[in-house]
């Protein structure tokens, strides 16, 4: 079910009216809501930091250029799955010939956003 909620905060076309087309509001909602009270409870991963590869990401130049408050990135809009192990983010980069991507997320226990820096960017997903 995670691919039918990530779906909908995305926004993505499911091709379904969206008049009659169950968004789940109350379902995310409570899903959010455990996130953050589990948040209150939960240890740091040593160090600070998760990481999550990706492949066939390109991160546009825009990504990198600060703006006028001083902050460069972007959002994501949807549960995102994450490791303590930059081995494991590896993993999941794909396959080759594509372009990979790991970002290192640098996590705090006060905010409601991270840091993230992308640690790799290569066409060649073999490294």
């Amino acid at each position: 079910m995670y691919s039918v909620y990530n779906n909908i905060l995305r926004d993505i076309e499911s091709g379904e009216d969206s008049a009659t087309t169950n968004r789940y509001p109350t379902t995310i909602q409570l899903i959010v809501s455990g996130i953050r009270k589990l948040s209150t409870i939960a240890k740091m991963p040593e160090g600070g930091a998760v990481f999550r590869g990706l492949s066939g990401l390109v991160l546009p130049p825009e990504f990198f250029e600060l703006d006028e408050q001083g902050c460069a990135g972007g959002v994501e809009a949807s549960f995102m799955s994450t490791t303590q192990s930059e081995e494991v983010a590896r993993k999941h980069i794909g396959v080759n010939g594509l372009e990979a991507t790991i970002f290192r997320l640098e996590l705090a226990k006060n905010l409601k956003s991270q840091n993230i820096v992308p640690l790799y960017r290569t066409f060649d997903a073999d490294f």
